[in-house]
């Protein structure tokens, strides 16, 4: 089953699909080659041609694999928590976020009430997606936004529970939010 981009399941099934697409490719490009080389000698330019055309999206398919392999799908563990925790939170999972300079696994994104939550398994880099985060929000119209990233599952459920305590309802920005956040993570 096809996931779409911010559901539970997507960069699996992502990297699932670019590596059939990757394969079916080369299987195209082979068949092309060996086409013009032994079946159609006399046409053998026009499918060298042809095959030299059908490796773009052969390379394509390839990076989105391998930029796949990079980010790591969250475990279910996580997710079964995080979905008890979310009450009128918009939650997305399996996230890549890139950033000039490296590219981070999120695990979950909760938007509720100008409240943006990020779970993100590497420690070393929360500040820098919270900045990301920040920048590009404000950058594309986004004010009065509290955005703060979590490195453990823990703190983060606490923050979506704190929320639900303090009956925080949903706002109409943060569906916008969410469209926001579909276009920009991987």
């Amino acid at each position: 089953m096809r996931k779409k981009k911010g559901e539970y399941g997507y960069l699996k099934t992502r990297r699932a699909s670019s590596l059939i697409k990757a394969l079916a490719s080369l299987g195209f490009v082979v068949l092309l080659v060996v086409t013009g080389r032994f079946l159609l000698p006399a046409h053998k330019g026009i499918f060298n041609v042809c095959a030299v055309i059908s490796a773009i999206p052969l390379a394509m398919a390839v990076v989105s694999f391998v930029m796949s392999l990079r980010f790591s799908s969250v475990p279910e563990e996580v997710f079964l928590e995080t979905q008890k925790a979310k009450g009128r939170a918009l939650m997305l999972y399996d996230c890549a976020l890139t950033t000039r300079d490296r590219g981070y696994s999120v695990g979950a994104l909760a938007i509720l009430g100008k409240n943006l939550l990020a779970l993100s398994p590497e420690k070393d880099g929360a500040e820098e997606i919270t900045k990301h985060l920040e920048y590009m929000t404000k950058k594309s119209g986004f004010t009065g936004w509290g955005i703060k990233t979590h490195t453990s599952l823990s703190s983060f459920v606490s923050r979506l529970n704190e929320l639900s305590e303090k009956d925080i309802k949903p706002v109409k920005e943060d569906e916008t939010m969410r469209d926001f956040l579909l276009e920009i993570i991987l």
